[in-house]
């Protein structure tokens, strides 16, 4: 495993995943969301714009969710020697995309009501092909009251190929 800490908050392990583990992610997990046809419309289009398939739930929903919260935790220990900023998290839920193309989604920002706990990190498993995955980290203006305190995307986009086997995890830029 190859470690990188991009920035307080954002880190990415390259190699996570063996072939073993990757297979069983997709046989337990991803598959059975296929077969149960949460990514498709009664008219056989993927369920989010007809560009990606989107399924997001409780991990208790899961026959094999002991699988991923073992991963979890296993992974944010390995997360949290890398960068003391991560805060604890006991993995809850769990969103599943699938892409139809090669075109992804723009930028957005993970605040919606069913995008998780606005305090706790994200962790991306990639599988499957690679990808680019750009980024613009979370700037936090500092010099106001907490109260007051404002923030904005960074102007700066970076960006990082994930593999097969990677994992992202990020709380947003906190510096």
């Amino acid at each position: 495993m190859e470690y990188r800490k991009i920035c307080n908050g954002i880190v990415i392990i390259k190699k996570f995943l063996s072939i073993e583990q990757q297979n069983e992610l997709i046989n337990k997990i991803i598959n059975p969301i296929i077969d149960k046809k949460y990514f498709w419309k009664e008219n056989g289009e993927l369920n989010f714009m007809n560009l990606r398939g989107r399924h997001y739930c409780n991990l208790d929903d899961y026959e094999h969710n002991e699988l991923l919260k073992n991963m979890s935790s296993r992974l944010m220990k390995i997360v949290q020697d890398i960068d003391i900023t991560m805060p604890d998290c006991n993995p809850t839920h769990l969103l599943t995309l699938y892409y139809k193309t090669n075109r992804g989604i723009g930028w957005h920002k993970d605040n919606g009501s069913n995008d998780g706990d606005l305090d706790s990190p994200v962790i991306s498993f990639t599988i499957g092909n690679s990808c680019i995955f750009e980024y613009k980290p979370y700037c936090w203006n500092t010099s106001e009251s907490t109260i007051n305190k404002q923030n904005k995307f960074n102007k700066t986009k970076y960006s990082v190929q994930l593999d097969s086997d990677d994992v992202i995890i990020f709380d947003g830029n906190r510096d």
